[in-house]
C-alpha cells in the first residue's frame, strides 16, 4: 500500500536484512519511496491506473534501479506503462474482452491494490504475505506516504501563493480517509477486517508492521526466494492515425 505509515515500516531493519528471501510486490504509489529506501520491487502491481500514475513513475525514475522492476497491470492500463518499464505483464481481470483470453486470471475480492497482493499470494501458493501501508487511514495533512507522485506534481505546481503544504491540506480533505477520530478509526477497522477475511478465505497468513517479528521468525528459516513469472505481454505501440497525432488513450 502506499498509506502514510509506509514511511515508519520501512525503516524495519528486517526488510533489508531478509531481502533475499521474499518476492516484493509494490502499488504503483509507493514505487518511489521503496526505491527511496534502498529495496527494488520484484512486481509493480499497476491496476488503478490513470495520466495521474505518470507522476509516480516519473517520481520513481529520479531513483536507480528503477528500470529492474516489471508491472503488472490489465488490458485497460494505459500505454505509457511500457516506457517505463522493461516489461509489462497482463492479468486477467473482471474487465469482459479478458475473459476470452488464455491470460493468467486473478480474483480482486476488495477491489484494490491490497486485495490483488492477497489474491496473487494464493494464486503463487505464498506461505505467508506481510501487508505494509496498507490501513488507509490519513496522518496529519497526508493522505500517503512520503515521494510519490504526489509529491511530484506539487512541486511542479508550487509558487508564491500556493505551497506544497497548502496542496497536500487540500488533497488531504478530499480523500477517502478523511473524517473525524472516531470515523478514521472504523474505517482502518474495517479495512482490516475485510482483508482478514478474505486473507482467511484464501489461505493466505497476513502479517503486518506489528507482527513483523513473527514474520522475521518465520523467514529466519527461508532459502533464498525464486523470482515470480507469469506469461509475458508486451504492451503494443500505439498505432498512430493518418495526420500523425497519436490517439486518445480512454479508459
Amino acid at each position: 500500500g502506499a498509506s502514510p505509515s509506509l514511511d515508519r515500516e520501512l525503516a524495519l531493519p528486517a526488510l533489508k536484512d531478509m531481502r533475499s528471501r521474499y518476492i516484493l510486490l509494490a502499488s504503483d504509489t509507493s514505487f518511489a519511496a521503496l526505491l527511496q529506501a534502498g529495496l527494488v520491487p520484484d512486481l509493480v502491481l499497476c491496476m488503478d491506473t490513470s495520466p495521474a500514475t505518470g507522476y509516480y513513475l516519473l517520481q520513481a525514475r529520479k531513483y536507480i534501479h528503477a528500470e529492474k522492476a516489471a508491472a503488472l497491470g490489465y488490458s485497460g492500463s494505459p500505454l505509457f506503462l511500457s516506457d517505463f518499464f522493461a516489461r509489462v505483464m497482463l492479468y486477467e481481470s473482471d474487465f469482459p474482452p479478458e475473459q476470452q483470453e488464455d491470460w493468467l486470471s486473478i480474483s480482486n475480492p476488495t477491489g484494490n491494490l491490497a486485495g490483488l497482493a492477497i489474491s496473487l499470494a494464493a494464486s503463487c501458493r505464498a506461505s505467508e504475505l506481510l501487508l505494509l501501508g496498507s490501513d488507509g487511514t490519513v496522518e496529519g495533512f497526508r493522505s500517503h506516504c512520503r515521494s510519490t507522485g504526489y509529491d511530484y506534481y506539487a512541486r511542479t505546481m508550487e509558487g508564491r501563493l500556493r505551497s506544497v503544504e497548502t496542496y497536500f491540506y487540500g488533497l488531504s480533505r478530499r480523500t477517502y480517509a478523511t473524517g473525524n477520530r472516531e470515523q478514521g478509526g472504523a474505517l482502518h477497522s474495517a479495512t482490516i477486517k475485510r482483508q482478514q477475511d478474505v486473507a482467511g478465505k484464501l489461505g493466505v497468513p497476513i502479517f503486518r508492521a506489528d507482527s513483523i517479528h513473527r514474520w522475521i521468525d518465520n523467514m529466519g528459516h527461508r532459502q533464498p526466494a525464486r523470482s515470480w513469472s507469469a506469461r509475458t505481454v508486451i504492451m503494443p505501440e500505439p498505432a498512430l492515425p493518418a495526420e500523425g497525432k497519436p490517439p486518445l488513450w480512454v479508459q
